[in-house]
């Protein structure tokens, strides 16, 4: 079983569900999914991260991490999560800084998903929220 899933909510939206911290080698198999996602992307591609169960804590994979958010093809990125991914999301945040990117993450999903439309309007419609939240439960 993985310790992440890739959720596509729509062709420009995925949702990356965290169910535990990874390993070395989890991680870099996640960077190296998400860069085949972001690199063979026709569009701008979003993502919304859930860290309640886990998130990488390798500081050389978040300095990856934000790289990879950094693409061309990667548009706005949030997480909502606990305290301590408050953090992980901090440091990745202070990297993207560095790219002129201003991504950040929430305590909840209603917050992570009120910034992404801000950030992009109409990303979170035509989703059934009220399916998504039961299977992340």
């Amino acid at each position: 079983m993985s310790v992440y899933e890739f959720h596509k909510l729509k062709p420009e939206l995925y949702l990356i569900v965290w169910c535990d911290f990874p390993t070395a080698l989890q991680g870099e198999k996640f960077l190296q999914e998400l860069q085949e996602i972001i690199e063979h992307a026709d569009r701008k591609i979003c993502f919304l991260s859930d860290l309640r169960r886990g998130y990488i804590k390798d500081t050389l994979q978040i300095s990856k991490l934000s790289k990879l958010i950094a693409h061309p093809n990667c548009g706005p990125t949030t997480a909502f999560g606990s305290m301590g991914s408050q953090v992980f999301v901090g440091v990745t945040h202070r990297l993207l800084q560095r790219a002129q990117r201003n991504d950040f993450g929430w305590a909840t999903l209603t917050e992570a998903l009120k910034y992404l439309e801000q950030m992009q309007s109409g990303i979170t419609a035509d989703i059934q929220w009220d399916k998504v939240v039961d299977a992340l439960v």
